[in-house]
């Protein structure tokens, strides 16, 4: 899935699905890289651990595997949710120099740098948002912002960016979010399948990834080239590139399939010796993708 990923700094968000099939519990834990507005799988893991949260040691393994294969050179960013924290985890990232924003749950209490350690409730009480540089948590020197959101929901990042920037740096974990919508429920129906072997359904999710990506650059081509998809009022495309790249497929192929099959297999062709000529030159020459 690296050739799907273009040169460059990359953001990498790491997540997890699930879901269950009789008594077969299929629980994924994935790493993407974001390429511009969506976010492309990279490596994933099948955790045989009924529906737990992942353990550190799961999550070390997918980002050295990442640093492997791209460099840590590239990797401008890691984002995650609530989920992936811990202090051993924290301090993983921290040696290994690798950027990062997460969201720690408000049972973390933060130690000033006078000393004083306070609940993020209390440092709400007065104020609906807050920023802290160089304060401690989990054991590690990190900057901080707070913010009240509407309800009881506290919204608690920590992260080695300027605190102000913690923010905006959070709400691109939203990709993997759409990614996951895409290979299941709104596009490919990938929790649908009745595979029970974990090791099949490793791979199932690698071909998946394929088609997706595939999708992602036919509706990505599409927009630039054929016709732009329109904006709705939120500012908002009414649809996204997977959306727009798997409905032109699938219509090409119902209309077409018969007629320009000659043609679809040149395409099939092109596409593969593209993939190929992307990995040799990835093998000879890779300090260019770091």
């Amino acid at each position: 899935m690296v050739l799907f990923i273009p040169r460059g700094r990359v953001t990498l968000c790491l997540d997890r699905t699930e879901w269950s099939f009789g008594q077969t519990q299929v629980n994924i834990l994935m790493l993407t890289a974001r390429c511009g507005e969506v976010a492309i799988p990279l490596l994933w893991e099948l955790l045989d651990n009924k529906s737990g949260n992942s353990a550190v040691a799961d999550r070390v393994g997918l980002l050295d595997k990442a640093i492997d294969l791209l460099g840590i050179q590239r990797i401008g960013l890691l984002v995650a949710d609530r989920e992936f924290v811990g202090a051993n985890w924290v301090r993983y990232l921290k040696e290994g120099q690798i950027p990062f924003c997460l969201r720690l749950p408000k049972t973390h209490p933060v130690r000033l740098r006078n000393g004083e350690v306070w609940p993020i409730e209390e440092l709400l009480e007065s104020k609906s948002e807050r920023f802290y540089e160089q304060v401690l948590v989990d054991g590690q020197w990190l900057n901080v912002h707070l913010k009240r959101l509407k309800g009881k929901e506290l919204l608690y990042l920590v992260g080695t960016f300027p605190p102000k920037q913690l923010g905006d740096l959070y709400r691109q974990r939203w990709s993997i979010e759409a990614m996951f919508q895409c290979l299941k429920k709104r596009g490919f129906d990938l929790e649908v399948t009745h595979l029970q072997s974990l090791g099949k359904v490793k791979k199932l999710i690698g071909l998946v990834s394929m088609a997706y990506g595939f999708c992602v650059i036919a509706g990505h081509h599409y927009h630039r080239k054929v016709k732009a998809i329109p904006l709705k009022k939120h500012g908002y495309k009414s649809n996204g590139y997977f959306r727009k790249g798997k409905d032109k497929l699938e219509e090409w192929l119902a209309d077409k399939a018969v007629a320009l099959w000659d043609e679809w297999l040149a395409s099939l062709d092109r596409a593969y010796r593209w993939l190929e000529l992307r990995l040799a030159f990835f093998q000879r020459h890779p300090k260019i993708f770091r």
